[in-house]
């Protein structure tokens, strides 16, 4: 009995060894500096193609209240509808790529919980790139041929209806976002070579996610209250880890040794 538990035991411990030495010869061959820099300008892009999304295009076409102007609207204006529409599929590759880029970042520090943090990244991404589709079912009813013979207040119905239903999936996306965001400010909090504070700011932003995705769900006539007031606060948490990324002095031997 005690020769196997004996061969068991280094068994295990040849495996532990031979894991951990894999993970650390498959590091991507660029330094910390390198990663960072690269989680900051795709940060920067998201955050922009968000505000030129949810801003600028949504501000010039969707009249809240109103779908015949709204209509009316996407239909002038098809073009920059479209581009929204890209924005946000360019969103969604940036956010891949930074999921990436931030695992390898905060691993270090913990390897399992910066794990846990790339699935709820992943999902999220997977639910707002599935529901990106009903924004361009939005444009049908007014532009495909075979809805010509159509009852306008129908075809105003079913926009209405495929832009409320985006709505609803991207607040379940960023209900996914969520506990991505407590989960990296709390690696960020526990790293060696990130701020604390910024790490806070992060798990602010993740807060302010979840209270207005279960506000949409639970009580959808608050949402439009309560995403004002989280807004500001999100937006600050982000950029300050996007600028953190982007410009800050960055310690690579205290990363390489954490």
């Amino acid at each position: 009995m005690g020769h196997r538990r004996g061969v068991r035991f280094g068994r295990s411990r040849i495996a532990v060894e031979g894991s951990q030495s894999l993970a650390t010869s498959r590091e991507p061959a660029m330094s910390f500096r390198s990663l960072a820099r690269l989680g900051g300008v795709l940060y920067l892009i998201t955050i922009a193609m968000g505000l030129f999304r949810e801003l600028y295009v949504k501000g010039q076409i969707v009249v809240p209240g109103d779908m015949a102007a709204t209509a009316a609207r996407l239909s002038a204006l098809d073009w920059l509808w479209r581009a929204g529409i890209a924005a946000e599929l360019v969103m969604v590759l940036c956010g891949v790529v930074l999921t990436w880029v931030l695992y390898w970042l905060l691993r270090p520090t913990d390897t399992w919980l910066a794990l846990l943090m790339v699935f709820f990244s992943l999902t999220a991404l997977a639910v707002e790139t599935a529901y990106a589709v009903l924004l361009i079912q939005a444009t049908l009813p007014g532009a495909a041929s075979y809805m010509d013979g159509v009852d306008a207040a129908v075809r105003h119905g079913m926009m209405g209806m495929a832009l409320r239903t985006h709505e609803y999936g991207f607040g379940i996306a960023l209900l996914m976002f969520g506990p991505y965001f407590l989960i990296t400010g709390t690696l960020i909090w526990r790293s060696r070579v990130f701020p604390k504070v910024v790490g806070v700011l992060y798990q602010v932003s993740g807060v302010g996610y979840l209270l207005h995705s279960f506000m949409l769900i639970l009580v959808p006539t608050l949402a439009g209250v309560v995403f004002p007031v989280v807004a500001l606060p999100i937006f600050v948490g982000e950029a300050t880890f996007c600028f953190w990324l982007l410009f800050t002095r960055l310690d690579e031997q205290a990363w390489r040794a954490s």
